[in-house]
Order: structure tokens, then sequence, then C-alpha cells
């Protein structure tokens, strides 16, 4: 299977499997209040799901909706895109930060000013200007509207509330249900391939897979591999923003590892090439936070032994492909034969799980059955054979191991 194959088998296998995994969030219930988590850190993948569950929100004719939000920080862009996607919204959203010890942090915290609505629960926290702030501060400095210790408490504050601004309305939550939306699993999926870590290995992955499938072309297994690696890890990829010389030094990491296989240069040219790939996992993606970017031991540890291990089983294959190959009865030269009919100086040996007419060398005559011989030469349909310092090795001339059983 070439690469091209390979490639086309892996994007083939994520489109059907996209197409399976189910879209929509859990079970919505008529008339109750969408409550839609976003928590961890905030990338492309929270962004998505929070556009998503909003717009089913509003297509559902949904009073207002509430975003749980417990993030400790991530992207900018991502946070700007959820604050986007908050005030565009047709209707009210209530963003309240929950549960009890939930961190926001910077910018998260813009996605709380955002809100039409914004509340904390007791024990949380809100970053605003380096500044961590608790839930009373927050009310007194007019950075929250509400304070509540679960989402019913919530509610029932919410009865009768005034949303000002350009969704203007009051809210009434009297006997309204609470329907709690986790993120659905190709997000989550999204949420993994966009991890910086995640998304670097799936790229080295892919990208030795297939040098190594090009080395040893037939393999099948570190193509297909390498494939469906390559595109899971560009899906993450190019939802960071990724930099040019991070993927100049991927790609001349790669070009220097098939320089190293091809003109082996004690080893020069394939430190070079892992140093680059190193050097591009942790310049490829510039995400601007430190919360929120590759982990320098791992992309040195990782780059350092896919690397070196793909320099080692590249130069193997490389070596396999340029040797000669044996077929037929060339491939019984060198082999170890028992003789089952003396050889005087002729006579039969069984090798390979059959029996040949062998010759021997007058001189070395005769050779009695259960001895063994070596193959040095073939003439015609007939080995020729040169007898092995060692007497026969079972009683009655069978070498145990040497045909299968029942032979004669």
């Amino acid at each position: 299977m070439s690469w091209r194959r390979a490639l086309l088998a892996a994007v083939a296998a994520i489109a059907v499997l996209a197409a399976a995994l189910p879209i929509g969030a859990s079970a919505q219930q008529e008339d109750a209040i969408p409550s839609i988590e976003l928590s961890g850190e905030l990338t492309p993948a929270q962004a998505d799901w929070i556009g998503h569950a909003m717009t089913d929100a509003a297509s559902e004719n949904s009073e207002f909706a509430i975003i749980r939000l417990d993030t400790p920080g991530g992207l900018d862009s991502s946070a700007e895109e959820i604050v986007d996607t908050i005030r565009s919204a047709s209707i009210p959203v209530v963003v309240y930060v929950y549960p009890g010890g939930a961190e926001v942090g910077e910018p998260g915290s813009a996605i709380v000013d955002a809100a039409d609505v914004a509340a904390m629960a007791p024990g949380t926290t809100l970053e605003f200007e380096g500044n961590d702030l608790g839930e009373n501060t927050a009310l007194k400095q007019g950075r929250i509207d509400v304070i509540a210790a679960d989402q019913e408490t919530l509610l029932e504050k919410l009865d009768g509330y005034q949303v000002a601004g350009p969704k203007a309305t009051t809210l009434s939550t009297a006997g309204a249900e609470i329907d709690d939306r986790s993120m659905s699993i190709p997000y989550q999926v999204m949420t993994v391939l966009v991890d910086p870590d995640v998304a670097y290995f799936l790229l080295l992955i892919g990208l030795l897979g297939l040098l190594l499938e090009a080395f040893a072309p037939g393999a099948i297994i570190p193509g297909s591999i390498g494939a469906v690696a390559l595109v899971l890890g560009l899906i993450g990829a190019i939802q960071l923003p990724v930099t040019a010389v991070g993927v100049v030094l991927l790609i001349a990491g790669a070009a220097l590892i098939v320089a190293e296989v091809n003109l082996p240069t004690a080893g020069v040219l394939g430190v070079l090439g892992v140093a680059a790939l190193i050097g591009g996992g942790l310049l490829i993606f510039d995400t601007q936070t430190d919360q929120f970017e590759v982990s320098p031991p791992f992309v040195i540890v990782v780059g350092s032994v896919l690397g070196l291990a793909t320099v080692f089983v590249g130069a193997k294959g490389l070596q396999a492909r340029r040797r000669p190959v044996q077929t037929g009865v060339e491939e019984l030269l060198g082999s170890v034969a028992t003789v089952r009919s003396p050889l005087d100086p002729a006579g039969q040996v069984f090798v390979e799980g059959a029996l040949w007419e062998a010759r021997v060398d007058p001189a070395s005559a005769p050779v009695e059955a259960g001895y063994r011989v070596r193959v040095e030469g073939i003439d015609g349909l007939e080995l020729v054979v040169s007898p092995l310092e060692d007497g026969p090795l079972a009683p009655g001339g069978e070498t145990v191991g040497s045909e299968p059983e029942g032979a004669s």
C-alpha cells in the first residue's frame, strides 16, 4: 500500500467516523432551561461547542441559556469567539461560574463580562487585572449580578429578573427545570486533538510513519498508522496558531533523516534531523499563553525517541531492499540437512520439509543415515553437500524437528 492510498484510506475512515458520531448534545427536555458546560482550557473546540449549543438553544425557543463556566484560561482567540457568540445570540445568556471551587482566569473573565446576566457560586474566583476576586468582591464591584449556591437557587433568583440592553426582557423561571448539556463526543475528540502536545505527537507519528513506509514499501502498518495520525494531527493543528518556522523545521528534520538513511554519515545528519524535529515541535504553535502550549520535556523525549527510531528502522528497511533477492532452490544454500539414505557418495537428504537427491565428495563418503550435512551447492536437481562434524542426533537417524511428524 503506497502512502497516498494509506492517506486516502485514513481520510475515508475519519469521514465515516465523523458521520456516525452524534452531533447533538444529550436528550433535550421540553421547556427546560439549557445549561451548557464550558470547562477546561479555552480552545477552538470549546468555542465551536458553545456556538453549536447556543444555536440549538435558540432554535428550541428557550427563554434563555446558562453557560456553566470553569476555566483557568486558554487562547485569547477562542475566548473572543465565545464572547462574539454570546453577544450575537438571539436569547439572553447567563454565565454562571460554577461549581464551588471553580476558577475563571483571564481571558475567561471576558466571557463573564459579555454575559447578559453574570453569576458566581460561593467559593469561586474570577480573575480581573491580575487579581482573583471572590464572589462577594465581584458582586460589590459590579462584575457579577447574582450569587447562587446551585442552579436551582440561580433559577429562583432569576425569576422576575429584568435583563437590560438589546435583549431586554423579564425572565420567568417559576417551575422551570434545568437541562444540563455536556460537551458531545465529537467536540470532546476535537478538544483532545487541539491539545498542542497531542497535535505535535500525531504530526510526528504521521510524518515518520510515512517515511518508514517509503523506506520499506509494502509494510502497510507504518504507512497506515502514519496516514491516520497525520490527518488527525492536521485536524488539530489547523485549529491552533501555527508558525512557519516550526513547519519548516519539521520538514527539514524529516529531510535530514531521509538523507541519513540513504547516505550514512555516522549519525551526523540523523542527529541534526532529530534536533530539527525537536525545534519544530517547540516552535510550531504560538499560543501566546503558558497555560496552553507544548511541554518542552515531552517534545524533547518524543522527538528524540521517535526520530532516532526512524533512523534505525529506516536504515534496516533500506538495507533489506538493497539485499539481493533469493528465490526457489537458491534459498537452500547453507541449510543443514539430515541424511535419509547413506551418501556413498550419492543418496538422499531431508531439508526444508522435502527429500532431495544429494551427493558428497567421495573422499568424505560414506555418510550414514541420521548424520547432518550442509548444502554447499546445487547441480540441477541434486544437492552438493558436505558432512558436519557430529553424529546422529536421535536413535534411528532421525533429527528432532527436522521434518513434520509422520514424514517418511
